[in-house]
Order: structure tokens, then sequence, then C-alpha cells
């Protein structure tokens, strides 16, 4: 009769794992080295608060498969392995607030070690969850309790991670309502913005608006005279194959608004040169602000605007000598461009 051996994992996809987990370690931690997010964007700045919790996951499954590969010698049960993972979890967590307390505060943030401590623990409860080598070593993992095993895990992620569901919303908003760019009384849309020395308020259009483009229409209330701004971050993109932009307005009082747009793209300096920028001066009532493609795309003075990579509209009113409003609709793309 021949005797079947069981062969035992080699070592080599454990030294890939390490190797793989540790990079993407180092990856992350090059993070720490960043006052702010790197990518100045909504979804960058979310996943930057997030960046501890990414680091100690990675770090409990780098130290998972360090432990399986250097000390399988000395520790014969995979669910050791875990054991050592999660202490060094925890270490890292608590020991982080220690020796470098949430920024702006000289006192341990123990609340925010613990939401890292318990990602990190769900991220490696689901690797056990889906641990093979953890299976066989204990037969109740099967079946049943795996399943719920993972679904925990996954439950308890996802419940840490609930902040990035509404800007995953915002942008799937934003995405969607194109070919509008900017919809002031929307909900996703409240994320991208800043108020600059202007209050926004919505409801329903002035009487005197009588061919207002909606039913519910944003209104904006400025400082006398300097007046303020609302800036628009992250609009959808990419512009081409639009020939204008357009922007409906009111101007409620008895004086003339000075409307200031400005359109920026991925190149954008600080100097005011390197973007489009027009002005125009509007009379009490209702009017439809429209800029050409062939004049914001020559808007910089030295280059044509990048189109495809659009990052930030600029709306800015002054004028009157008291508090003045402006009531706006939708801001969208809207024609074709004109043949070359």
């Amino acid at each position: 009769m021949n005797r079947i051996e069981t062969v035992q994992p080699g070592r080599g996809p454990r030294a890939r794992l390490a190797i793989l987990y540790g990079s993407v370690l180092l990856l992350l931690a090059a993070l720490l080295s960043f006052s702010e997010p790197p990518v100045q964007s909504l979804i960058g700045t979310a996943l930057y608060d997030f960046r501890y919790l990414f680091i100690f996951s990675f770090a409990g499954l780098t130290v998972l498969e360090l432990t399986a590969l250097l000390g399988r010698g000395v520790i014969r049960r995979r669910s050791l392995y875990y054991l050592i993972a999660a202490v060094a979890v925890a270490g890292m967590a608590y020991g982080q607030q220690l020796l470098e307390p949430t920024h702006g505060s000289s006192e341990p943030d123990w609340g925010l070690a613990t939401r890292n401590f318990i990602g990190a623990l769900a991220v490696l409860t689901l690797s056990a969850g889906l641990d093979r080598s953890l299976r066989r070593e204990h037969g109740w993992l099967r079946g049943s309790p795996r399943k719920i095993i993972t679904g925990a895990s996954i439950a308890v992620l996802l419940f840490i991670l609930r902040p990035l569901i509404p800007v995953g919303l915002a942008y799937a908003g934003r995405d969607g309502a194109f070919p509008v760019l900017v919809d002031l009384t929307a909900s996703w849309q409240r994320p991208f913005l800043e108020l600059r020395d202007s209050e926004l308020y919505t409801g329903v259009p002035p009487a005197e608006w009588v061919e207002a483009p909606q039913d519910e229409v944003a209104m904006l209330m400025f400082r006398p005279g300097a007046g303020g701004s609302v800036v628009v971050n992250e609009p959808y993109r990419d512009w081409r194959d639009y020939g204008e932009f357009r922007l409906p307005v009111f101007v409620d009082g008895p004086r003339p608004v000075t409307l200031d747009l400005r359109f920026e793209d991925k190149r954008t300096p600080d100097h005011e040169q390197d973007r489009y920028r027009g002005q125009f001066i509007l009379e009490p009532g209702a009017h439809v602000v429209t800029v050409p493609f062939t004049e914001y795309h020559q808007g910089p003075a030295e280059r044509p605007l990048r189109i495809a990579r659009m990052r930030r509209i600029v709306i800015s009113a002054s004028g009157p000598p008291e508090l003045f409003r402006i009531f706006v609709g939708r801001m969208r793309l809207a024609g074709t461009q004109p043949e070359d």
C-alpha cells in the first residue's frame, strides 16, 4: 500500500505575503511624514483621517506572516500567530497615542486609539475567517462559525469606516448630475463647498423671477461692499464636448452686483493670471451668465485651460454698500464645442 504524505506549505508563499504586506506598510507609513493629506481632495482628506488604522492593519498582517515565517520552528499553532499579531496591534494603537497624541491636543485620545485597534483587529479576524490553515487546525471554524466571524469582521469595519459613506455618496451625486456642475441646493454638493464671507440658504425663487429654472434655488447672502465668494472644489473634471458654461442668477435689490467667475484646472498655481477669470456687472433682475468654451479655454495668460482636468470653480459677488443677496440656479455645461 502506498503511503500518502501530507505536504506542509513552504516558506515561499509566507515570504511573499510578508514582503507584500511590509511594502504596503512602508508606503502607508510614508504618509506620516505629511502634516496634511498629500492629495488635496475630499476623499484624500477622509482617507487621511484613517491613516493609522490602515497602517496598524497592515502592520498586524505583516507581524502575522513574519511570525509564521520566522517562528514556525518554535510556535506550532497558527492561532498563536494571530494572538501575537493582535498584541502587537494593541501595542501600536495605544503606544502611538502615548508617543504622539492627536494633533492639537496634549492628551492621548484613547477613543481614537480604541477605534484604530478594533479596526485593525477586525482585519485580523477577517483574515482568520479566510485562513484555510487555521480551519485545518481548528475544525470548529468550518461552516457557520467561519461565516459569522467573517461577517462580523466586515460589519465592524463598515461601522468604523462609515464616515467614508457620505463622501462616496457625494462623488456619486456629483457624477450623476453631470452636465450640471454646481447645484447649491443638493445635499451631495455641500461637502465640496467653501463659503467665504457669504451665507447659503435654499428655498423657492422670488416671485419676480418668472422664468426661474427650478422650483428650489439657492440664495447667497454677501457682506456690504467687498462681498464674498463660494468656492466649489472638485467639480466634474472633464468639460470636453461642451460649448459653454451657464449660470442662471437673479439679482435681488435696487443696485447692480459685480459677479466674478474663476475656473481653475489641475495645473493652476496661486497667481491670478493662470486661470480663467470673467467679470460681469449684473443689473437687478434675472440673467443667464454664459461663458463660451472659446473664452474660458483660453483663460490663462500663457496656456490653454486643461478642460479635461478641472479642479475648482469660484463664484464671487461684490458691489452694493449694504448686505445684498442673489439667487442662483444650477450651473451647467451646455451646447457643443465649435468645429476647429
